[in-house]
């Protein structure tokens, strides 16, 4: 038996009937309007910048279409519309509820080998690839020579590390279809994981040519410019990606990084900022403007941008940490403290905050208090001597001569392998200067 749904017609608010069949109907038209495709391209994901009527309306639809689900199972409908209704969401980086949808659509038909593409791209790329590989591997059972599958397969399997995995995998999708941008793209990945940068920039290249519109290769290639030190061939690639696609994100953070690595630090805080017009919440932009800010000594500012990135995640420990250098450089010690008093708080054995806040201790002459942070700060990292050249400072201050002489005999041996010259001479000086002084005490 059909049900009947009231729902109000746009502009109204009174209501007219409509039958399940038709509100799927209507929902199919409105995803066709919204040019809701079977395959969702990575780089194209993105959260909306406006909602339009048309997506408004829609959400509407969607509303009713969860409200009347028990009713509509056996709808032959329903399985390509929960499909489609989850795409959009992946489109517009809603994870939860695409996978949600997908979810579904596979209780209704589960031999749909798009949906299991589809929903193990969206563990991919919230960080679960094991669950992503199941995925995969149920797509691969359906078509085993799925080129899509097999490529995102390889990507999931090199997340964990697995690289002789993933390289098969990748192999097997080149051979179904040597000009799939996509599967190159992968190699050019698996060969920059693997330290095989010429190799990697020759996949990526092929990548372009069978896809000139691939962004994903123009970016991961531009990546591999700048960490060869070829600047100019990245700022041409990543130019390139980014006419391609103005809007897309990571190719403005890289043309910042290039700018920021070429010293040019207003025009990374250009690149920086278009970026985040795009995501405002991302933590790491903001720390990206905070750092071009404070190479510029515009500490202030550096200041608000980590601010801003703390409010993005209220966990994240180098924005927390970065906050408290640039308050110690506006010479705000207490500040300084307070946000490193946080940041250890949120990691416990972080060595650099443990060691930074130890510097302020010992500048206010809290000096039981510096100690115990050096002491955490060179167990958490033993083979950096700074943590032991400013403990025995401390124990000198201490007059606790005979565990400063040792720390500073560790820390110059430390030195001595590290090759740092002036330390190790340094070293070698407070220590003559401890003996004498423990020479002196004992004679007097």
């Amino acid at each position: 038996m059909v049900q009947n749904i009231m729902l109000p017609r746009d502009g109204q608010t009174g209501g007219a009937q409509m039958t399940d069949d038709e509100l799927l109907l209507d929902l199919r038209e409105m995803l066709d309007q919204l040019g809701i495709q079977e395959r969702v391209v990575p780089e194209e994901i993105r959260r909306p910048m406006v909602v339009t009527r048309k997506r408004s309306r829609l959400a509407n639809r969607e509303e009713e279409l969860q409200r009347t689900l028990n009713t509509l199972e056996d709808d032959v409908l329903l399985p390509d519309l929960l499909f489609r209704l989850g795409n959009l969401h992946l489109r517009e980086e809603n994870f939860s509820h695409a996978m949600m949808l997908y979810e579904k659509s596979l209780e209704e038909d589960d031999r749909k080998t798009q949906t299991w593409i589809n929903l193990g791209l969206t563990n991919l790329l919230t960080d679960e690839p094991r669950e992503a590989i199941s995925c995969f591997s149920s797509a691969l059972a359906i078509e085993p020579e799925n080129v899509e599958a097999l490529t995102y397969l390889g990507l999931a399997h090199l997340e964990i590390g697995e690289l002789e995995i993933c390289k098969r995998n990748l192999r097997s999708a080149i051979e179904q279809s040597p000009n799939s941008d996509r599967a190159n793209l992968a190699m050019g990945l698996l060969f920059e994981e693997e330290g095989n940068l010429p190799v990697a920039v020759g996949w990526l290249e092929r990548a372009i040519k069978a896809n000139p519109s691939c962004v994903g290769a123009y970016l991961e290639l531009g990546k591999v410019h700048l960490e060869r030190g070829d600047l100019d061939r990245a700022l041409d690639v990543l130019e390139r990606g980014r006419k391609e696609d103005p809007q897309q994100k990571s190719v403005l953070e890289v043309l910042g990084d290039l700018y920021f690595k070429m010293k040019d630090f207003m025009k990374a805080l250009e690149y920086y900022d278009m970026a985040i017009n795009l995501s405002m919440d991302d933590p790491e932009l903001w720390i990206k403007k905070g750092d071009t800010h404070a190479e510029s000594s515009s500490y202030r500012q550096a200041s608000e941008a980590y601010l801003k990135a703390m409010n993005a995640d209220p966990g994240n420990v180098e924005a927390w940490t970065k906050a408290g250098q640039m308050q110690l450089l506006l010479g705000h010690m207490g500040a300084a403290l307070e946000y490193f008093n946080t940041a250890l708080t949120l990691d416990s054995e972080n060595s650099d905050v443990a060691h930074r806040r130890g510097r302020i201790y010992m500048a206010m002459d809290r000096l039981d208090d510096a100690l115990s942070d050096f002491d955490l700060a060179f167990s958490s990292e033993p083979s950096n001597p700074e943590h032991l050249y400013y403990r025995a400072h401390v124990l000198e201050k201490l007059d606790r001569l005979p565990e400063a002489q040792r720390t500073w005999e560790v820390a110059m041996n430390l030195y001595e392998e590290l090759g740092k010259a002036t330390r190790l001479a340094e070293c070698k000086a407070r220590i003559r200067r401890i003996k004498r002084r423990r020479e002196a005490k004992e004679s007097a």
